[in-house]
């Protein structure tokens, strides 16, 4: 077999004469020119770790590959929208004061839809990475939704608690002000009682006080059998703590992102949230690509932190971003770049083929995985 692969290599290299057997494309010579990225995030406030770990994806993508085909350098304009909607103005007045081939998106849903209303009069492509709200993507061909949105993430949640858990009564907490965590209950609980399950509670959390421990215990008393909880860290963490004071083991489940906003801001509480569910791109035990071992023996090499959901979807954006670039002979033409970005555009990402399909959404499965030991352990993978 081997004097085969060489007799074949020979002839290979006979009838090409320049070619050979090393398939490692040969290196790229610097131009000497750059192509500007805005890289929207939150920076400071109290997104600040989602916007820094988003990053940290980003910069790794771009050691892997510094350059574009032609040899141009991209770099990074980063631009903090303080983890607040009302920055959005501000941000789009900074954006035309330089000239940007496309932006990456690191915010959450109720950023990224501030920015919807106003990236019009920008005309980029946008890469929104974590924000999974539908809307991104209606009526708008600027926005790219690199993540599963919430109506596919919301539908598998409540499918899975009646196929395979077996729920029949569920209860829902949810926080009305997020437009992210309004939609998925919305979604959760029309699924739910499409399929035949029951609603208990949907306990709205805003201004009004909440009184957890009563809450739950008439909960309990309910028999419910899933709680639905697609709410921020410090209320889930809340909650957590609340169920283990009255001494209930309930089946429930987060959403997107849930472990790593722990890793990142709760460490130090991360035992509370050891058997909850939650929906994810990722899994800690399904095995990476070639694309993925690359990307996390990089950051590894960069970065003294773990790796989240958050750096992972960098990872992936900017290396959509970079597949399209290469596409278009002239890195300023924004229309060649939105087409690229819509024309069924295929990539490797972290764990599997990503396809954008024409309306700017990412084909890609929901994982759903039980959280233990600050790992997310495989449970079900809906495509």
């Amino acid at each position: 077999m081997l004097t085969r692969k060489l007799s074949i290599c020979a002839l290979i290299a006979i009838v090409f004469l320049l070619w050979s057997c090393d398939s490692t494309p040969p290196p790229i010579t610097p131009s000497g020119t750059s192509v500007k990225i805005a890289v929207i995030g939150s920076f400071s406030g109290d997104d600040s770790h989602m916007g820094e770990s988003g990053l940290r994806g980003v910069k790794t993508a771009l050691a892997i590959q510094p350059l574009l085909t032609n040899g141009d350098k991209i770099e990074l304009v980063t631009l903090d929208d303080a983890s607040s909607p009302s920055s959005i103005e501000r941000i789009i007045k900074e954006l035309v004061t330089e000239k940007f081939a496309a932006i990456l998106l690191l915010s959450r849903s109720e950023i990224a839809l501030e920015l919807v209303a106003s990236i019009k009069t920008i005309n980029l492509p946008v890469i929104a990475t974590v924000a999974t709200h539908p809307d991104l993507t209606s009526d708008n061909d600027l926005f790219i939704q690199l993540s599963f949105d919430d109506n596919f993430q919301g539908t598998v949640a409540a499918m899975f608690a009646r196929d395979e858990l077996l729920a029949e009564r569920a209860a829902v907490f949810s926080q009305p002000a997020s437009p992210h965590s309004k939609h998925l209950a919305d979604t959760f609980i029309r699924t739910f009682e499409n399929a035949g399950g029951k609603l208990i509670a949907h306990t709205k959390l805003g201004d009004t006080p909440v009184d957890l421990p009563a809450t739950l215990e008439w909960l309990s008393q309910q028999k419910a059998d899933i709680i639905y909880l697609p709410v921020q860290t410090e209320v889930l963490l809340n909650l957590a703590k609340t169920a283990q004071q009255i001494d209930w083991a309930v089946q429930a489940i987060g959403s997107d992102g849930l472990l790593s906003h722990f890793l990142l801001t709760q460490k130090e509480h991360i035992d509370l949230i050891d058997g909850i569910m939650a929906t994810d791109v990722y899994s800690s035990e399904i095995l990476v690509t070639e694309t993925g071992k690359k990307a996390i023996a990089t950051y590894d090499s960069l970065f003294d932190d773990a790796g989240t959901t958050f750096a992972a979807l960098g990872i992936e954006g900017m290396t959509l971003l970079g597949k399209a670039m290469n596409t278009c002979p002239e890195l300023a033409d924004s229309q060649c770049l939105l087409d690229t970005l819509h024309s069924g555009i295929t990539f490797e990402g972290m764990m599997t083929t990503i396809t954008i399909t024409s309306d700017g959404k990412a084909v890609r499965p929901v994982y759903i995985n039980g959280i233990q030991d600050g790992r997310l352990i495989f449970i079900a993978k809906v495509n």
